[in-house]
């Protein structure tokens, strides 16, 4: 084959080739979005007063994104969520990807975020709102090849509760109510340990005279019991190789120079001796004494008891604490520290609601009222309120639960508060008015 048609015949394969592969070659075109904003008069672009959704503090919410669902030419639908901004006073989103050909947007909302709030929404053609808009969906739109598009599309402030008008049936309503209890408390700190000063005597041996009295007989047993105010305790004298151990058992002294007293005697006298004439004096409880067959062990001593059998802790269990800065500081009758967890439970999930615990720290002159949502047409609710005191714990303070209310789809707690409509509680028993509540320690 001559040299030229040879390169001729190479030259159209590979032309071939080339539109082949270009062929196969698919640019994907930049699709924008034009969004008109439609008010309550119909005109477009006008300030958002057609019902559009606020945050709490009344302010118009933006959009930052939109979702967008596109069915291709197969019946293939895929969601697009590109970001949204103003230009020129007009919203428009940012370009999406897309092959050449024709394609139906089936759905279009402007939302506050990525699965936020939708905020503004294009009705369906067979919905009440679509007279509002030029191009309901689902409407056709048409990507060609080497050229950007830009789809114009319009749009209404979104109110959920007429879903239906915008023709979106699948739409669902949580409709929230933001449910309201409040709680005071008082803790009694009256307890603690109780000392009574009372004169004690060391043996098993009463004297004679009055007042009471008893001694020490050597020949009696080596060790013998304690008397104060005339009732037997547990502390104890041992006399053993001329020496005198004291054992105060739950007694203590009394905070003298000369608490503990010993008279060694070689026969009893009529009455108690006078306190003049004690040998042995001071504070220690072992004694070297010279041997008499009787001795007077006289003890200025301090008996102990609960304050309060009800009430462990009296105001010095509480030093440290928050309590002191409580008004009033540290106190017989204190307004509690304390916080409230609030769970709910449905369909077998138990989860905590936003904002809790709720805590009355700083603010303990004033009732704690905790807030939380409940869904009112979903049935089936059900919410703990647990009450979790500040109180003293082995060697420090921390909240303990002692309570668990209970609710059942926005309805009564399972204690009722009085008329004043607070939940008032106590723990322990220092208040004698009557309250909702009533806790032990």
């Amino acid at each position: 084959m001559p040299r030229v048609l040879l390169t001729i015949f190479i030259t159209i394969i590979l032309a071939g080739c080339i539109k082949e592969e270009a062929a196969k070659t698919v640019t994907l075109q930049d699709v924008s979005f034009g969004i008109s904003i439609i008010d309550k008069g119909g005109q477009k672009n006008d300030p958002w007063d057609f019902d559009c959704p606020t945050d709490d503090d009344g302010n118009l919410l933006i959009p930052t994104i939109a979702q967008i669902d596109i069915k291709d030419s197969e019946g293939s639908i895929s969601t697009y969520e590109p970001q949204v901004f103003f230009l020129n006073g007009k919203l428009y989103t940012q370009a999406i990807k897309l092959k050449p050909g024709t394609y139906e947007v089936t759905k279009f909302f402007l939302l506050t975020h990525a699965g936020g709030t939708i905020i503004m929404a294009t009705p369906e053609a067979a919905a009440n709102f679509s007279q509002y808009v030029n191009n309901p969906v689902a409407y056709d739109f048409k990507v060609s090849a080497f050229t950007k598009s830009e789809i114009e599309i319009e749009v209404l402030c979104f109110i959920a509760e007429k879903y239906a008008e915008f023709g979106f049936f699948w739409f669902e309503i949580t409709e929230i109510v933001i449910r309201q209890f409040c709680f005071f408390g008082d803790i009694c700190a009256n307890g603690g340990i109780q000392y009574t000063e009372e004169t004690a005597y060391g043996g098993n041996f009463a004297g004679s005279g009055a007042p009471w009295w008893y001694y020490f007989d050597v020949n009696g047993p080596t060790i013998q019991n304690i008397f104060a105010g005339e009732q037997l305790t547990d502390g104890t004298i041992t006399y053993q190789g001329g020496q005198i151990t004291i054992d105060l058992g739950s007694l203590s002294l009394q905070d003298d120079d000369e608490p503990v007293k010993i008279k060694g005697l070689n026969i009893l006298p009529a009455s108690p001796l006078p306190l003049g004439t004690y040998s042995y004096k001071g504070t220690q409880l072992v004694w070297d004494v010279d041997p008499f067959p009787y001795y007077v062990i006289h003890l200025d001593a301090l008996t102990s008891e609960p304050a309060n059998p009800e009430t462990p802790y009296g105001t010095a269990d509480f030093a440290g604490s928050d309590y002191e800065n409580v008004p009033g500081g540290l106190q017989m009758d204190m307004p509690a520290i304390f916080k409230v967890h609030i769970f709910r439970t449905f369909n077998g999930q138990t989860v905590e609601v936003p904002n809790s615990p709720f805590t009355n720290l700083g603010n303990e002159n004033q009732p704690l009222c905790v807030k939380y949502p409940d869904r009112i047409r979903v049935t089936g609710e059900e919410f703990s309120f647990e009450l979790w005191i500040l109180v003293p714990v082995d060697d420090g303070f921390d909240y303990v639960l002692y309570h668990t209310f209970t609710s059942t789809d926005g309805g009564p707690l399972s204690t009722s508060p009085g008329t004043d409509g607070i939940i008032d509680f106590v723990l322990g028993n220092c208040v004698y008015s009557t309250s909702d509540l009533e806790l032990n320690w």
